[in-house]
């Protein structure tokens, strides 16, 4: 088979092929008015909680009332607005005005503690924050304790600051014309935050061409696209300005997640793309509803945050008459995805092949670039470089290599086709005596078992090996799955320096980045804590 992808064994240098960048010196801002206005009566967004429907010329409107909006209240290019909000149809004017003026939008997940909130705005400097009802309190104590001259807006029709304070009508939306930026390349359009699976946010800069570039070639015959992912994820924007600039329309809804929901949702609006997170499509290939479902229309399931085990992915194939399963590889840093198995062989374990005008290198503890099959860092380079970590320059330089190389923290390989496989993040592995352990590995093995909903792994401290994996599980309901099933499970499958040598405790919940990422680090608290009651109990 002819690779896409091709080796330099000179420099160790993986390339994928090159496709021109199309928008110019364009900003986000303008490319977006430009779509918008190109075909202003088609549906891009739909609501699935109201059911209403919104066009181009509508979304097009509320945006340029909120740039005004906002140029009153005195924002200039560059500075910050700041959304803590679900998936509403008034957040996309929100954003797509601060982006026509020039500003930057920042979106952060729900839910942060307040010393994490905190840190995250006095960073950013936000002068506008728009922000749910459970945020309001917590948002407001942290402005006045921060001294910061910012505006905040609540999700509160009742409220004098309500968010539809921002969408006055002005009048006259088409002679308005989106603010012209120079050195696109250089500017942030987005502020994102990392998923913090570790424990500590980072900001990340994202760039106009950044967010752009993915979208310069269509998606053929996908109409419709649904993701659960809110504007604090790269999938979540990408949703959104890819429908508009690819004449897509949008589904979205502010409701948590429910299988039985996003079933429905799949099939009351012929659902073409989805993406999500492999926890939520084990829980929906659980879910009864599944075998009722028409999902005749699902061309492309994309899944994302991380990788999708085996038997996930065999099931799933069972309800895809007419679609395919695209796994990817992606960051946040790199505004989006860095492999994708859409152009591959549907390998097992396989997360694609390089996109185009990506290059990449596997990269040993040393810095040395690898050969195929070898295992080491994972380390890539765009098309367009790399901004940074937002106010945070020595970090920057520390996740960058010589040649300019964004060092990912994924552990990884090539095979001889240059096709990717994810071995798990350089953090989690887990080193038993002179072994190296891979969390994603073992969790991969447990989740095939039938008495298991999820699994994490984590490690404990041991006396003679340094650390030994943990799975922390929850079982599927009705199960009585035991720890010494599980451990046996796992030992008919693995070597024995690689089985789960610390067992396996039950829990009923385990905490997650809104991406579907585990935070490893409440895991490890819960765990560490139920086995020393454990211990207590036995002496």
């Amino acid at each position: 088979m002819k690779t896409r992808t091709i080796f330099n064994p000179e420099t160790k240098v993986w390339s994928a092929p090159t496709r021109p960048y199309t928008f110019g010196e364009k900003s986000v801002g303008e490319v977006i008015m430009e779509s918008l206005k190109n075909r202003p009566d088609r549906i891009v967004e739909i609501c699935h909680d109201t059911g209403r429907k919104v066009t181009a010329r509508e979304l097009h409107k509320e945006s340029v009332n909120a740039a005004r909006t906002y140029l009153q209240m005195g924002l200039k290019e560059d500075d910050v607005v700041l959304l803590l909000l679900n998936n509403h149809l008034f957040v996309s004017p929100m954003v797509l005005g601060a982006s026509y003026i020039g500003a930057t939008f920042c979106a952060l997940e729900l839910g942060l503690s307040r010393k994490d909130l905190r840190n995250l705005i006095y960073q950013l400097q936000p002068k506008v924050i728009c922000c749910e009802k459970t945020e309001f309190i917590k948002v407001k104590s942290i402005t006045t304790e921060l001294d910061l001259r910012c505006e905040v807006f609540v999700n509160n029709p009742l409220h004098p600051n309500s968010v539809e304070n921002l969408f006055g009508d002005f009048g006259d939306h088409e002679s308005f014309v989106a603010t012209k930026l120079r050195n696109v390349e250089n500017r942030a359009a987005a502020i994102l935050s990392s998923s913090a699976t570790m424990g500590t946010y980072k900001l990340i800069s994202v760039s106009h061409p950044q967010l752009l570039h993915n979208y310069t070639n269509d998606f053929g015959i996908i109409e419709t696209v649904f993701t659960y992912s809110t504007l604090s994820w790269i999938t979540g924007i990408g949703t959104l300005l890819g429908s508009i600039i690819l004449n897509l329309r949008r589904v979205i809804t502010a409701k948590p997640f429910r299988p039985e929901d996003l079933l429905e949702i799949i099939s009351k609006y012929s659902v073409n793309l989805l993406l999500l997170q492999p926890d939520r499509l084990n829980a929906t290939l659980r879910c009864p509803k599944i075998d009722e479902t028409n999902m005749d229309s699902l061309y492309v399931v994309m899944v994302t945050g991380k990788p999708l085990s085996p038997h996930m992915k065999v099931k799933l194939e069972k309800y895809l008459t007419m679609g395919a399963i695209v796994t990817t590889y992606g960051m946040t840093e790199m505004a989006g995805t860095i492999t994708s198995s859409l152009y591959s062989s549907d390998k097992e374990g396989s997360a694609g092949v390089l996109v185009d005008n990506t290059r990449a290198k596997i990269c040993d503890e040393f810095g040395y670039p690898q050969d195929p099959r070898q295992v080491g860092e994972i380390c890539i380079h765009g098309e367009f470089k790399f901004l940074g970590y937002y106010n945070n320059p020595k970090l920057t330089e520390a996740s960058l290599d010589d040649e300019g190389y964004l060092k990912t923290g994924d552990i990884g390989y090539f095979d001889e086709e240059g096709e990717l496989y994810i071995v798990d993040r350089k953090k989690d592995t887990i080193v038993v005596g002179k072994h190296f352990v891979y969390p994603s590995i073992l969790e991969g093995i447990i989740l095939e078992h039938p008495g298991v909903y999820d699994v994490c792994i984590i490690e404990v401290p041991h006396p003679e090996l340094s650390f030994i994996p943990v799975a922390a599980v929850i079982r599927a309901n009705g199960s009585n799955v035991t720890a010494s099933e599980i451990v046996e499970f796992v030992a008919k499958r693995q070597p024995p320096e690689l089985q789960l040598k610390g067992g396996a405790v039950f829990v009923n919940d385990l905490p997650k980045t809104a991406s579907g990422k585990f935070k490893r680090y409440l895991v490890r608290e819960t765990v560490t804590k139920q086995l020393a009651d454990n211990n207590k109990q036995m002496r």
